[in-house]
């Protein structure tokens, strides 16, 4: 995943997923960052949806840093 699918990274790579996001003034490209987080989170909930886990058997192993 990335957010420039020209990049040398993601030419080496054997499948590319582009995340588009806005230019931001934010610090460290925060606004792929946060699309990114978006795209993840809906992945891992499809995921766990498809294999039948409980989504609050999920927040048992979460951790907290």
């Amino acid at each position: 995943m990335t957010g420039n699918a020209e990049s040398r990274a993601a030419k080496l790579a054997a499948s590319v997923l582009e995340i588009p996001a806005a230019p931001s003034k934010q610090l460290g490209r925060s606004s792929f960052e946060q699309a990114l987080l978006l795209v993840l989170d809906g992945l891992a909930s499809t995921a766990a949806q498809k294999a039948g886990i409980d989504p609050s058997a999920v927040w048992s192993n979460h951790a907290n840093l």
